[in-house]
């Protein structure tokens, strides 16, 4: 199983804390998946520390994890499948004092499979999901 890509975004006019943030997961599945029956998954993120990496710069190191659970293309219920995710990434933040707390809180999940035009089935499953990292 590959590593996932993962990219995170600030939602616009977010600046200071609480940062709104979009956070896309880009993970490649073991078998493909018709286009139609979107995979379920719910992540959990947890603040695991934050670094000063200079000055009022800092890194807050996230953990992802969850099941993405999916029907194999053409398998019907006995294709059945779940693949574990569970990465840690990065998000930049800035402070003018050093921060003490850094809490997540998750929004909403949005999964699809990722297809080109004249494909019905594909093995990229994406995930955008809406946090709010408060930095106090």
């Amino acid at each position: 199983v590959t590593s996932p890509i993962i990219s995170v975004t600030p939602s616009l006019g977010s600046t200071t804390s609480p940062y709104q943030l979009q956070v896309t997961i880009s993970q490649r599945l073991c078998f493909k998946v018709c286009a139609q029956n979107t995979p379920v998954f719910i992540p959990s993120f947890d603040v695991l520390g934050i670094t000063n990496v200079g000055g009022t710069q800092y890194m807050v190191q996230v953990r992802v994890q969850g099941a993405i659970n999916y029907i194999r293309c053409g398998c019907g219920c006995e294709g059945s499948m779940s693949q574990p995710l569970n990465a840690v990434f990065s998000i930049p933040v800035t402070s003018a004092t050093a921060p003490t707390s850094v809490t997540i809180e998750k929004g909403n999940t949005v999964n699809d499979i990722a297809v080109t035009d004249c494909q019905t089935c594909s093995r990229q499953f994406v995930s955008d999901n809406f946090i709010t990292l408060t930095v106090a």
